[in-house]
């Protein structure tokens, strides 16, 4: 049985700098797992080429099928950034129901309804007529966060989704991560933050210099003492936790 979404042999370069070099990676359906690594490992440029927004050397497959580039990538992988990105100039309630009505052609009562009912879940209903700019950092996530669920994908991508919110904001968009995986979505998070990690995900990946050099179940992962670079990075994270 293949992977959900699997990278084999995935290679990113910028002109001369390799970012990726040679990549193996397989997510499986249920699978919620953390990338994590110091800044400049490949974490980030790794998501956004599972999710198609990068061109890259090497395979990346959902269900056994290529993804070439965003357009294949539609509605089947949802990516959830660190800026939002919001339409600054839509209510929350349009924010969330826009993708589904323009690219799934959804019409715009059903659309509205699966809207409300998803903010709703995100304990966002008093937010809909609202518009982005009146909303706390938390709020502004978890609005995008609907709006990745509202296209029904097959896994949701998270790239750094609390980096810039304070620690009690960050809490609130990692509680809604963990209610969804205990509902059973697949889902990949980058981050840096292992204490709200250890609450949700059942894999780890650790990256260094565009590579893959640890990964597993949490446990194992988080325990192994035998990669110094590893043991290294924790220390200084979890320092920074406290």
């Amino acid at each position: 049985m293949d992977a959900l979404i699997a990278a084999k042999e995935l290679v990113k370069k910028y002109g001369d700098k390799t970012v990726l070099n040679g990549v193996n990676v397989k997510i499986d359906k249920g699978d919620v797992v953390a990338i994590i690594g110091p800044s400049g490992s490949g974490k980030s440029t790794l998501v956004r080429c599972l999710a198609g927004l990068e061109k890259y050397d090497g395979l990346v497959t959902l269900n056994g099928a290529p993804i070439m580039d965003a357009k294949t990538a539609k509605g089947k992988i949802g990516m959830v950034f660190q800026s939002f990105n919001l339409f600054p100039h839509y209510t929350v309630l349009k924010n969330v129901a826009y993708p589904y009505h323009t690219i799934k052609k959804i019409n715009k009562t059903d659309s509205l309804r699966k809207a409300k009912t998803l903010l709703e879940k995100m304990h966002l209903e008093d937010t809909q007529n609202q518009y982005p700019s009146t909303l706390s950092g938390g709020q502004k996530q978890r609005v995008a966060i609907a709006r990745a669920l509202i296209m029904e994908p097959e896994i949701i991508i998270y790239d750094e989704p609390t980096s810039s919110l304070d620690p009690e904001l960050a809490y609130e968009v990692f509680e809604t991560i963990k209610n969804l995986a205990d509902n059973g979505y697949t889902m990949i998070v980058v981050t840096h933050q292992i204490s709200a990690v250890r609450h949700f995900a059942n894999k780890i990946v650790f990256m260094e210099h565009g590579n893959i050099c640890v990964e597993g179940s949490i446990e194992n992962v988080l325990n192994n003492m035998n990669n110094p670079n590893l043991k290294k990075f924790l220390e200084r994270v979890e320092f920074s936790d406290l």
